[in-house]
Parts: C-alpha cells; structure tokens; sequence
C-alpha cells in the first residue's frame, strides 16, 4: 500500500475523532497556527469537508516530494487539512504524526468487540480482530502487541522502519512489513502469511521464516496449557489421535504424580476409550489405582467401573475408598450391590447411609428405599 492509498486509508476511518485524538490533533494545529484562540476555533467550526476536499486533500499530499525537509512538508499540508473539515482532522493526524522524529509510547488495550474491529492505531499499522483481545503496547517505532486469544489481523506498511512484534505463550512474530494472521487457540498459535515475510519464534526455541501462503502451528511446551488444549480438543470432538498426541507431549514434560499429570492422565484413558481401546483404558485405570495415586482418584475409579465387564470386581477390590467418608450416594449404592449376596448387613448400612445423604434426586431415593426394604 503506498503513501497516498495509506492516507486515504486512514482517512476513510477518520469520521468522528474520540476527544483524545482532538486533544493530539489540536496540539499538532497549534504547530501550524500561533495564536492558540485561532486553533481551537478551527477545530470547533470546521464542517464535514465533501468529496471534491477529499481528493483535493488526497492529491495535494500526494504531490509532496518523499524527500522533501520534514517542518517544510507540514507546512505544505496545513493549508488543504484546515480546509478539509473535521473528519479529516484524523488525517491531520496522521500527518503530523508521521512526520515526527521521536517515537510516541503506546498503551491501548485490544477489548473483546460484538463486532468485528477494524482499526488503524498510528501511521503504517493496521489491526482487525474479532472474538479475541490482547494489549497494544511499545512504540509508534516497535510496537509490541501481547495477543492472548482469537485471530488478529496485522497489516505493517514497508518502508517505514516499523518493527512490530506480535507475543502469545506460544510464539514470537516479528515483522517490519507485510500482511499476516496471528490466531491463538487451545494452547496452541497458528500464523498465516498473506503477503511478506516474518520471522516466528516458538517457545520450543524453533525459529522459522514463512513468506506469502505459508503457515505454521507454535504449540505450548507448557504441561499444563496442554492438558488444557487436550481438554479443549476433545470437548470439540477432535480426533483422537490428535488429543492422544498432544496428551503424550504433556506427560513427556509433566511431573508423576502431580495434579497436571493426573488431569493429563484421566485424559489419555477417556481419549484411548474414545480411540476404541477400552480394555487398554481399562488397564491403565487399575495400574493407576494400583499405584495409590490420590489426584483424581474416585473419577479414576468410576471410570474402571464403567469399563469392566466385572464391575463389582473392581468395586470389591476398592470397597475401603467406596465405603469411606467421602463417597458419593451411587458409590455407596453400587457397592451395596455388590456386597449384597454375601454381605448383606453391610449392603443394608451402605443403603442407609445413602439415604442419610442430601445428595439423591426423589426418584433415585425411592429405589434406594425399594432395595432397603428388600433387604430388611
């Protein structure tokens, strides 16, 4: 995009400036116009400026000479800005703006929009996003955007010496002029490159360059943000062997034991379940059991009992855990039943204590007091 397109560019976004942006813009005027009075007039009578201003405002800065002295190039574009009107006060801007030699800090915060943002925070960068948000931070000169999640848009100018850095947990992206995607989802960063080249970073350390068409994926080394992206991709029906993958990734770095390595745990048996596998489910539900692992373990354990063709083995093997303090009404129901044949005063105080309990719907209730009175 070259200079005149760009301007225009802006200035087509430019309909009402925020109070912050007149605030700028007056201090710019006041650069051009000595008497202050003079300056805030101009900017509260100016009309909105029609379309023949607008292409006499575009081909009057169109015709300033690239190399022209910066203060003689805004003097040159005074003139048709004041007569352009308030919209194009942002053009004004721009102007001034671009023509600055010190580079102005940046601060504003990428909010979650209902609608699609489209927006141009300073000369030669232009952002759109939606769903999303991050935070806009840096220079005019080395902006640096900390993208948390959603797909960001970035347009970089060339030739204008800006180095902008896009950061997620995942990747680094640094460019000085192109046009690219950024799109951080399920603990994982994909940038697209549509024109241009950048440079990406991944955590892992891998550093690659992409040019226009090519795309690369930058996944968490973190185990918990994998755990997390397994969640997520199983939860959106992904497949399994994708889930299975970054699982085994996740618990290649997780400590055993702790509670990522469980929660990564509990997951590649659901996943090797949905995978067809029940009986290797079911076998790594029992080694952990087995093993005395206290993260997770009654979920571990209804798990095992859903799988097994022998369930009341299972449940007889752990009755101390089912029996305990802490087990549920259908924990203590189910291992009643199994209790039952041979034990019956125990699968009758298991029943009763169930029905002790705040945590039985109506008309579970009224089965659990069925079996109760069959038993007495």
């Amino acid at each position: 995009m070259n200079k005149r397109r760009w301007l225009l560019h802006i200035f087509e976004r430019a309909q009402e400036p925020t109070p912050h942006t007149e605030a700028r813009l007056q201090r710019a005027i006041l650069e051009q116009v000595p008497n202050g009075c003079a300056s805030r007039a101009l900017l509260q009578g100016l009309d909105q400026p029609s379309s023949l201003q607008e292409q006499r405002l575009v081909a009057r800065l169109g015709a300033i000479p690239e190399r022209v002295p910066r203060r003689r190039a805004l003097a040159l574009s005074a003139a048709p800005l004041a007569m352009a009107g308030a919209a194009a006060l942002g053009l004004t801007l721009v102007v001034a703006h671009g023509l600055s030699d010190q580079p102005e800090p940046l601060a504003t915060k990428l909010v979650v929009q209902a609608e699609p943002a489209d927006l141009a925070p300073f000369p030669g960068v232009h952002l759109a996003y939606h769903g999303g948000y991050g935070e806009l931070g840096g220079t005019t000169l080395s902006p640096s955007i900390q993208w948390i999640t959603g797909k960001l848009d970035v347009e970089v100018e060339p030739d204008r010496g800006i180095q902008l850095a896009v950061h997620t947990e995942e990747a680094t992206v640094r460019v000085i002029g192109t046009r690219f995607t950024v799109e951080r989802e399920n603990a994982q960063t994909t940038v697209g490159v549509e024109r241009g080249k950048v440079e990406v970073t991944c955590s892992d350390g891998e550093r690659v360059q992409l040019t226009a068409g090519e795309q690369h994926h930058c996944v968490s080394q973190s185990p918990n943000m994998l755990a997390l992206r397994a969640k997520r991709l199983r939860d959106q029906g992904a497949d399994p062997a994708e889930v299975l993958e970054v699982i085994h990734h996740g618990l290649d770095r997780a400590e055993q034991g702790n509670a990522t390595w469980a929660n990564l745990s509990v997951l590649h048996m659901l996943s090797v379940a949905d995978h067809g596998q029940p009986d290797q489910a079911l076998d790594e539900a029992q080694r952990y059991l087995a093993a005395g692992h206290a993260n997770r373990r009654d979920e571990v354990l209804r798990l095992a009992l859903e799988l097994s063709t022998e369930p009341c083995t299972v449940a007889l093997d752990h009755r101390a855990f089912l029996s305990s303090a802490s087990a549920s009404p259908t924990e203590l129901v189910s291992l009643s039943d199994c209790l039952q044949p041979s034990e019956p005063d125990q699968a009758r105080g298991l029943l009763e204590r169930a029905l002790g309990t705040n945590g039985l719907a109506n008309e579970d209730r009224a089965a659990v007091q069925s079996r109760l009175d069959l038993l007495r």
